[in-house]
């Protein structure tokens, strides 16, 4: 096979750039050479043609000319100064000065000098008579200042001795202070010693009821062995009786009272006679505990079922200058602003809300509201009453610190947790005596959330029992139960809504209602009678 040798079509031909090179390199047999060495080469040759030793001369003569024609008139004055001659006019630079004129004009020079000293030894004379007055006088001037300078050392002196004694006498004001706080503090101790012999003496006067009470029951004791006698004197009376007369019916004996027996159990009596021997023993005992009663006196008394054995909260009273403080969730903020306009309407009470919406007491790093409680009540010592009302957020699991898990809702972890926060909210207020109303929260549509605020509110209710604070229910006042919810409540007249449809939160009339249940619960007194009393 043969090959072409083949050309592309695109080869292009070199490019000279001629721009760089140097207009000598057209000649035959010159280097062509770059821009840079051309420029400096041109610089070399221009400082060699220009600084030369004749160009140089010239400058130097040219501006010597314009100095001496700036500072003619400087130069002029120092010529005079140094030689005592006009420059041009003096003929010094053609004649030289004689030797003989020379020693004339020291001759003459020297006697002038004599004559200055004496003239000068007769004004150091004059001088020195001045100077001594003179320095009398500034002696004298010194002295003067001197004194005024021990004047002014003396008067601050004077001044510092009096504010000194002015700060004894603070410092004895300040004593006399002190001893009057320490007679107070004594004062008070004395009272608070007077009340300790007060509460000893209620405390005798409780020993000797308890005394009193021993001796009740010893007599009680007393009364039953006599009790235990009669029945057995009855016994061996009625066995005598059930084999002669059978049939016979028993008298009961009467007591220092009289005869204490109903129609019942003397009917009863006679049912038990006609019976066999040993069912009557039995009845017979019956039959004594009636016949010998107890007097009023010696009974114990007996509290009934219904009464509980915690004590009833104290009634909350406050005056004008008190205030309220309302905290809570979302429900709160609906009602705590009708409380706050009813209490300032009525009462002239002003009251501080911080109830804020998706808050409670299972994440404190969100919103910690046992501090929030204590900060505000130490900072304002007017506040009296705590409205609480809170819940509705809080059925749900939470962490606990030192435990990996969250704590679920309704464990024995939760329950013990949640108790603590609560009862770190009336720590604060018992600290600071104020009292608390805390809300229940309702009946809620949603089963799971409803089921949270029965177990809830026995956890709130048992920890206000321990410090008798007030509690109060909402379901009767909304119409409604943990049982059946209901939005509406049923009057003569018509329905009123109170709940909103998503079944938590509360209309413009249940807020109203809630609010007028509070103020309720809220004794005003005036003033006028507190100073009264």
């Amino acid at each position: 096979m043969e090959y072409k040798k083949s050309f592309s079509k695109n080869k292009k031909k070199a490019y000279l750039n001629l721009k760089w090179q140097c207009p000598n390199a057209l000649n035959k047999g010159t280097f062509k050479r770059s821009r840079k060495f051309v420029k400096n080469n041109v610089i070399s040759e221009i400082v060699r043609s220009t600084l030369s030793a004749r160009y140089i001369c010239v400058i130097l003569l040219l501006t010597a000319i314009v100095l001496m024609a700036i500072y003619y008139k400087s130069i002029l004055i120092y010529w005079q100064q140094t030689y005592h001659s006009d420059l041009l006019d003096s003929d010094t630079f053609a004649q030289d000065v004689s030797s003989e004129e020379f020693d004339k004009d020291a001759s003459e020079g020297i006697t002038d000098s004599q004559n200055n000293f004496v003239f000068t030894e007769k004004n150091i004379t004059n001088l020195s008579d001045e100077s001594i007055k003179s320095l009398e006088t500034i002696e004298e001037r010194q002295l003067e200042s001197k004194e005024d300078k021990l004047s002014l050392n003396e008067n601050k002196l004077d001044s510092k001795e009096g504010k000194q004694n002015s700060k004894e006498d603070k410092l004895n004001l300040n004593k006399e202070k002190l001893d009057s706080k320490d007679a107070k503090q004594s004062s008070k101790e004395d009272k608070v010693n007077s009340k300790e012999n007060k509460l000893n003496l209620n405390e005798n006067k409780l020993d000797s009821k308890e005394g009193k009470q021993n001796s009740k029951e010893a007599k009680l004791d007393s009364e039953e062995d006599k009790q235990e006698s009669t029945e057995d004197i009855l016994k061996i009376f009625r066995d005598e009786i059930s084999v002669e007369l059978p049939k016979s019916k028993i008298i009961q004996p009467e007591t220092k009272q009289g005869t204490i027996s109903n129609t019942e159990d003397k009917i009863e009596a006679d049912r038990k006679v006609n019976q066999k021997v040993p069912q009557s023993s039995t009845e017979v005992k019956t039959s004594e505990t009636q016949v010998t009663p107890i007097d009023r006196n010696d009974q114990p008394e007996v509290l009934p079922d219904d009464v509980s054995l915690v004590a009833e909260p104290i009634p909350i009273v406050l005056t004008q200058n008190d205030k309220v403080f309302f905290a809570g969730d979302s429900l709160m903020q609906g009602v705590a602003p009708y409380v706050k306009k009813m209490l300032f309407k009525q009462y002239k009470i002003e009251s501080i809300d911080l109830s804020k919406r998706s808050t409670g007491l299972s994440y404190p790093k969100a919103f910690d509201w046992p501090k929030t409680i204590n900060d505000k009540l130490s900072e304002d010592p007017s506040i009296k009453l705590l409205v609480v009302f809170l819940g509705a957020n809080d059925p749900w699991d939470f962490p606990v610190k030192g435990y990996a898990t969250n704590a679920r809702f309704k464990s024995k972890l939760w329950e013990k947790q949640y108790r603590l926060r609560i009862a770190s909210i009336l720590e604060h207020v018992q600290k600071h005596s104020i009292q608390v109303l805390w809300l229940a929260p309702p009946c809620m549509r949603k089963q799971k959330l409803n089921d949270g605020m029965v177990y809830l509110n026995k956890l709130y209710q048992s920890e206000l029992e321990k410090t008798q604070q007030h509690f109060l229910t909402t379901n009767e006042l909304l119409g409604c139960s943990y049982e059946k919810f209901n939005s509406y409540i049923e009057t003569n007249k018509e329905k009123i809504k109170v709940r909103v449809d998503d079944g938590v939160h509360f209309t413009p009339s249940g807020q109203r209602i809630l609010a007028k249940a509070i103020m309720e619960k809220i004794i005003f007194k005036k003033l006028e009678d507190v100073h009264s009393e």
